[in-house]
């Protein structure tokens, strides 16, 4: 379906831990991979790509690889393409539930083998990363240190979780 040919536009999310967020007022386009250096080391088949967030006054600053860049701009060769950064959906997906929110919950996405966690003040996003586990505790480890660095009460602080997780799930347990 993908390859039907009538695809005016195709949006592809790239899923990695290479990105870095830049208040849109500090941005400057010919400084992306200084940006990404901090979070990252950038390979050398690696280009540097970056997505401004429709919700807020943030870029997002991402590595993707020069191979997989071409091959798709070779597979889409009259596609509009646009690159952005699995972060991206994370943060402008949540934009309307926090914004909506009377208290500011954190918000926790499991992944698999990642924990991402996001959290919002008054409708703009003053936290989000992810972490990537190892085991079991390294998810409640991440969650009182993003609650410590933020100031939130871990008693009562509301936390709203999603992700690849049920009640069989062995991370429902812990």
């Amino acid at each position: 379906l993908l390859l039907a040919g009538f695809w005016q536009r195709v949006i592809i999310s790239i899923k990695n831990s290479k990105f870095a967020q830049v208040p849109t007022a500090l941005f400057v386009e010919e400084s992306a991979a200084e940006y990404l250096k901090i979070n990252a080391a950038l390979a050398p088949d690696e280009n540097v790509l970056w997505s401004r967030h429709g919700g807020d006054d943030l870029i997002t600053v991402f590595a993707v690889q020069r191979a997989l860049l071409a091959w798709l701009q070779q597979l889409y060769v009259n596609t509009q393409l646009t690159f952005t950064h699995q972060s991206v959906a994370l943060v402008e997906g949540l934009f309307p539930v926090a914004a909506s929110q009377r208290d500011e919950p954190l918000y926790i996405y499991v992944d698999r083998f990642k924990l991402h966690i996001l959290a919002f003040r008054q409708g703009k996003l003053v936290y989000y990363n992810q972490f990537l586990i190892k085991q079991f505790a390294d998810y409640v480890k991440y969650i009182m240190v993003v609650m410590k660095g933020l100031g939130m009460d871990a008693e009562k602080t509301r936390v709203i979780l999603w992700g690849y997780i049920g009640k069989n799930s062995p991370h429902y347990q812990e």
